[in-house]
């Protein structure tokens, strides 16, 4: 069976990895609820962690929302809004560190909230930085698929959101994340 390497990289294009996406996450949750494994996750300082909540989940959800689920942000994209969405929610990051918290299930709450503010804007520096179109991953100034990008992408940072080119097929060594990011 030939693969096509081309603009959509296969039948179906965004509906078909947008709903793999849904399952995927489904499928994900499922198995968490299952597992009830206590995590070994280091906690990060900040970032919904504090006792008292002085900016509320459900507005850093909202935001998060209005920047990655319209389809005109998340999948016809471009250099300007890229920017303009990473800059409001970068900007939003230093008040989700500090002023989200609470207790219990409030505690919770805010540590999600700040989790999806942090795996935003992973994916907006990201999708900045590859300057092509190819699966779900769509750019307007950028329509077709580029041979220089067939590699891959590392990000990290909460502060300050790092993005790193990974062109062999195991440049952390089998790690997921790594300790230091890669050089570039």
């Amino acid at each position: 069976m030939a693969v096509r390497r081309g603009r959509g990289g296969g039948r179906g294009g965004g509906a078909g990895a947008l709903a793999s996406g849904a399952w995927a996450g489904a499928g994900a949750a499922t198995f968490a609820a299952a597992a009830e494994r206590a995590t070994t996750g280091r906690p990060v300082p900040g970032a919904g962690l504090g006792p008292h909540a002085h900016l509320d989940p459900r507005a850093v959800i909202g935001l998060v929302q209005e920047h990655t689920l319209p389809l005109r942000r998340s999948y016809r994209r471009s250099a300007g809004s890229l920017r303009d969405s990473i800059a409001e929610l970068d900007a939003l990051w230093p008040g989700a560190r500090y002023e989200l918290g609470g207790i219990g299930v409030g505690q919770v709450k805010a540590r999600q909230a700040a989790a999806l503010l942090a795996v935003a804007r992973w994916a907006g520096h990201s999708a900045l930085v590859r300057t092509e179109s190819r699966g779900i991953h769509r750019r307007i100034d950028y329509p077709d698929v580029s041979a220089d990008w067939s590699v891959g992408q590392r990000c990290g940072g909460l502060d300050e959101v790092w993005v790193r080119r990974v062109d062999g097929p195991d440049a952390f060594g089998g790690e997921l994340t790594a300790s230091r990011p890669a050089a570039v």
